[in-house]
Order: structure tokens, then C-alpha cells, then sequence
């Protein structure tokens, strides 16, 4: 008798020692502070446990993962996912396979990841990504400069291994969106700037709408991808926007709660390059005297003005300008007009080849 009570205790206490367990895990040991990552979801219970264990067999890369019992397999895919936008360092998760016993399909008994490269080469990989990155924060440490640098480097590339990953961005100059935000949140946790990848849908200049990857930070949401503008030049009219410049073509998927960045200004606002009137229009583009490239944002109603005379007297913007304020037209040399309708904004940029033609 003594033995058959005995038994399933020491059964027990097996099972303890040497299944899978979710308690006591220690949270990720990532290679920049715990902090900087912007919290922006709600987790479901067991999300952060199940993040916790996963992160370090999968930073090892082994082969097949036996989960803890009774893992929902709803919350493993999510889980899941939801660690390949928000850490960086995962960019050798190719994807994974999940295995469940079939008369119980809605609980997860292990998953087979499947890896891009061997360990070695990935370690080889995060070593030299992690200096790249940290060798832009030491040379400048400002957000600002870390967005103009990330898209000055990259084109976007949909045709690169390593296009989803700040590897591409980094490393090869290569990368599609989520490779531009992942490389936003790597750059700027290092820097100490709490940061977070978004994912959704966003709508282009031509009104495509598709899946997208953004970033959001303590001083408003950015998008790198949509950065590029022209020979060199940098769009800021998808820096530190706030909530409702973000809604005009990008919805991130259900789920996130983001900061409070009401009374945040935009990049325009915070270095003088809103304008209202003609007048002020009129003084910024005095700058296309001295060479100089010139980004504003419009207000709605100088905006409406603008686009009003621009089709019904075929001006030139200059003109528009000059005739409005009454002021004497300058001289300046011909410009490329780039523009950002969606956000009212125009980028000139001094071209004297036009004047040849």
C-alpha cells in the first residue's frame, strides 16, 4: 500500500523537474534595456510567459520546441508572430511548424522551427548587425538623424533573403517595410528612445492599400519606408506624425494601445516649416536662391489656395506666391516639385539642368 501512494507522487514530482514549465521564466535578455521596448498591445494571460520561454530556444536555434502541456495553439501562433515584429534580433526565424495530437487540435504539443542560416552564421550575422547599429547611435545618437541615415542607406527591395529584417536595412541596403522598422526599433532602443513596429495596412500615393510595417515612438509615429524622396533628399512627412496625420493612410491592426502624443508637434511644426500664408510660403522659398532644398507643410486652406491656382492659372508656385503677397517676384533658378498631397506636403529641390531644356 505504501508503495501504490508513493508512486504517483513520485510521478508527479518527475513531471515538475522535467516538463516544460512556464514558471519562473526570466524575461528576454535583449541586447538593448527591457525599456526601450514601447509597450503598445494588451497580452492575453499566458502570452508573456509563453514569450519568455520561447525566447532563448529560439535565440539557440533548436530544432524542435516541446511547449509546456496544455499550450493553446491560437495563442502559440500569436505569441509567435507577435515576437518576430517586436524583437530585431529574431531575423533567422524563417518560419515554424506547429505539432498537435489530432483529436485535440486547439492545444500545441512542440513546433519545428525553421531557421534562414545555421547558428553559427547567425551569430556571425547579429554580431555584425548589432555594431552596425551601434556605430550610427555613437556617431549620432539623434532620432532625427538615425531616420535620415536608415533612408539615405536602404532602397526598398522586395527581392533581398533578407528583406523583412534589419539585417537587409543595415547590413545590405536592402530591405521591404518590415526590414525599414525593424531596423528603426533596433537603431533607436539602442539610442535609449523607447520604440515599437507596428503592422497594418497603409495606402500609397497611386491608393493601393497593403500590408505594412511602421514604427511608433514616445514623440509620434514614423514610417522610413515612405522616407525616400529624390536624389538624396529625405521625406519628413512620415516623421513623428501624430495619431491623426498616421489615420490619413495608415490603420494598424486591432489590438494596440498607443502613447498620448496630443500636443506633440510634427517635424514641420517643430522647425518652422508650417506655413500659413503666402507671405511666409513666399520666405521659405527665398531659400531656393541660395541652392537650398526646401520641405513645408501647408496649411489646409493655404494648401487649398495653392492647389486652386496651380490648376486654374497654371502658375508656377513662385508666382502664386509673389502675386498673393504683392510682393516682387524673386529670382530663382528652375526646382523639382515633389509632393506629399495626402499631408499637404511640397519638397523643392534647386535643379539648374531644367533651366538647359
Amino acid at each position: 500500500m505504501r508503495k501504490i501512494r508513493f508512486l504517483p507522487l513520485l510521478c508527479v514530482l518527475l513531471m515538475l523537474f522535467t516538463a516544460p514549465t512556464l514558471l519562473a521564466q526570466q524575461e528576454p535578455n535583449t541586447p538593448y534595456p527591457a525599456e526601450t521596448m514601447l509597450s503598445v498591445r494588451m497580452m492575453p494571460p499566458g502570452e508573456r510567459s509563453l514569450r519568455n520561454f520561447l525566447y532563448p530556444k529560439l535565440m539557440a536555434q533548436e530544432g524542435s520546441i516541446q511547449l509546456p502541456a496544455g499550450t493553446s495553439y491560437n495563442l502559440l501562433v500569436q505569441t509567435l508572430d507577435n515576437m518576430r515584429n517586436d524583437y530585431p534580433e529574431l531575423f533567422h526565424i524563417e518560419s515554424y511548424r506547429v505539432h498537435y495530437q489530432r483529436n485535440q487540435p486547439d492545444v500545441a504539443q512542440s513546433i519545428s522551427p525553421r531557421y534562414l542560416c545555421s547558428a553559427e552564421e547567425a551569430s556571425a550575422l547579429r554580431k555584425q548587425l548589432l555594431e552596425t547599429a551601434q556605430s550610427w547611435v555613437d556617431e549620432n545618437p539623434d532620432p532625427l538623424a538615425l531616420y535620415e541615415r536608415l533612408v539615405q542607406n536602404t532602397t526598398y527591395s522586395p527581392d533581398s533573403m533578407w528583406q523583412h529584417a534589419a539585417v537587409g536595412a543595415l547590413l545590405y541596403g536592402e530591405a521591404t517595410c518590415a526590414g525599414y522598422a525593424q531596423a528603426i526599433s533596433l537603431l533607436y532602443r539602442l539610442a535609449g528612445i523607447p520604440c515599437a513596429t507596428i503592422i497594418g495596412e497603409a495606402s500609397d500615393t497611386s491608393g493601393e492599400t497593403g500590408l505594412h510595417a511602421w514604427n511608433v515612438t514616445n514623440f509620434g509615429f514614423l514610417d522610413a519606408t515612405w522616407g525616400a524622396a529624390f536624389d538624396g533628399h529625405v521625406f519628413h512627412s512620415n516623421y513623428a506624425m501624430g495619431e491623426a496625420d498616421m489615420s490619413i493612410d495608415h490603420t494598424p491592426n486591432r489590438g494596440y494601445t498607443f502613447p498620448d502624443l496630443s500636443g506633440v508637434p510634427n517635424y514641420y511644426q517643430a522647425h518652422g516649416l508650417y506655413v500659413s500664408t503666402e507671405q511666409e510660403l513666399l520666405t521659405q522659398l527665398m531659400r531656393l536662391v541660395d541652392g537650398e532644398a526646401v520641405e513645408i507643410q501647408l496649411s489646409p486652406d493655404l494648401y487649398a489656395r495653392y492647389t486652386a491656382a496651380m490648376k486654374d492659372k497654371q502658375s508656377d508656385i513662385v508666382t502664386f506666391c509673389a502675386e498673393a503677397a504683392g510682393a516682387e517676384i524673386p529670382f530663382y533658378d528652375p526646382c523639382r516639385i515633389l509632393s506629399d498631397k495626402a499631408h499637404r506636403v511640397l519638397l523643392l529641390i534647386p535643379h539648374p539642368e531644367l533651366a538647359e531644356q
